[in-house]
């Protein structure tokens, strides 16, 4: 689409006119830029600021299941052209390398709530593998549970829902 992604921003709340979009977003710095632009999407998941500002409900049902994942920067070879599933009676684990040579993307099902620092993802995926997966950092992390919804509605005004990504467009814009 030829833009920019903002990695690490928070949106904060937004308006829009004829002339398009104006949103207010902490950046990853703390600062508090004003952004324009014709167009707002939100990729935001379930739990959609995005959504919850254009006043769309969402009829929830969580399933239970919670999974952590990160980006793990790991001296470890397991190849190159192929994602490991572990399936263990603790829970599945998942080790995919990312194009980023000693990157590994990490999902691991995990108990309620918790939140893996780096000497508990090497104990995860020893546990469950019996690998010595050597974790320098974590580029990324981050924690979801699964569940299903449904927005109870998908077009309030110029703003239009797809799925969990939400759209706004100026009327004048002739763009859909």
């Amino acid at each position: 689409m030829g833009v920019r992604v903002e990695w690490g921003t928070e949106l904060r709340e937004f308006s829009q006119d004829g002339e398009g979009v104006s949103a207010r977003v902490i950046d990853a710095s703390g600062s508090s830029p004003e952004l324009e632009a014709d167009w707002l999407l939100g990729c935001d998941g379930s739990q959609s600021r995005t959504r919850e500002l254009t006043g769309i409900e969402m009829d929830y049902r969580p399933y239970g299941i919670e999974f952590a994942l990160a980006d793990a920067r790991a001296d470890v070879d397991l190849g190159t052209g192929e994602g490991h599933v572990f399936p263990t009676k603790e829970g599945a684990l998942m080790i995919a390398p990312t194009p980023t040579q000693g990157l590994f993307r990490l999902i691991a099902h995990v108990e309620k709530g918790a939140q893996l620092s780096i000497s508990d993802w090497v104990k995860l995926v020893f546990e469950r593998t019996g690998l010595v997966f050597d974790i320098q950092d974590l580029a990324w992390h981050s924690h979801f549970r699964l569940g299903h919804g449904l927005a109870q509605r998908y077009r309030p005004s110029e703003f239009s829902c797809w799925g969990m990504r939400l759209m706004s467009r100026a009327r004048w814009a002739g763009r859909g």
